[in-house]
């Protein structure tokens, strides 16, 4: 009977090589591909809610967006603080925001009231009255946005956006912090676009929003 040779006693068994291999493809996942981030406010309801956890694609990192993209991205003066904002205004242009009204370059917004939207119980902050629904529609598509009654005058109403910036606005547009207040941000500053909600835990009563889970990001 021959004895096993050095190198046979040596050989790495096939499955150690697969768990590596997989081990280094999700670490190249999660660093270049994806990411996950978490929704701490209410500023982008109804379209997410605190306690959502975001998958990001990164790959659209310092790109130019789309209007209507959610992005993910931070401010210069505010490093390690993650914001959740909607692309509306894009380089060149000129964004008016008045009384609750929005336009581009001119253009207005179209608003379709939706009387009958209402918050689920503990996921809004101003119950499930107090907030008014519209349909904001540009250039042919459009998303639901929550004003308070009386309308919230942001410093000034005009603000031309630069080259290489976009200009942002929450969808809860009374409870956002957001380019009326900070200015456009610029596309270096963009870590990705959010793409879907991997799950959901609405953290003031301990309570996982199982229906959330893979939502797409619109």
């Amino acid at each position: 009977m021959k004895a096993m040779s050095s190198s046979a006693q040596r050989r790495t068994p096939v499955w150690i090589w697969l768990v590596v291999a997989i081990a280094l493809g999700l670490v190249w996942l999660r660093t270049e591909v994806v990411a996950l981030s978490v929704v701490s406010s209410d500023s982008m309801i109804p379209a997410l809610l605190p306690g959502d956890r975001l998958i990001v694609d990164r790959r659209a990192a310092g790109r130019l967006p789309r209007r209507g993209d959610v992005v993910v991205f931070s401010y210069p003066g505010e490093p390690g603080r993650i914001y959740v904002k909607r692309v509306i205004g894009l380089p060149g242009e000129t964004v008016t925001y008045h009384a609750d009204r929005l336009a581009i370059d001119g253009r207005p917004a179209s608003y379709l009231p939706q009387p009958d939207y209402r918050f689920r119980s503990g996921e809004g902050p101003f119950g499930t009255s107090e907030a008014n629904a519209f349909i904001e529609a540009f250039d042919g598509s459009g998303q639901l946005i929550l004003e308070r009654p009386e309308p919230l005058h942001a410093p000034g109403s005009v603000w031309h956006v630069p080259p290489g910036h976009v200009f942002l606005l929450g969808d809860n547009r009374d409870a956002s912090n957001d380019s009326r207040f900070l200015g456009a941000v610029a596309t270096d500053d963009i870590e990705g676009r959010a793409y879907r909600v991997l799950w959901s835990r609405d953290e003031a009563v301990g309570r996982m929003r199982w229906s959330r889970s893979w939502q797409a990001v619109e």
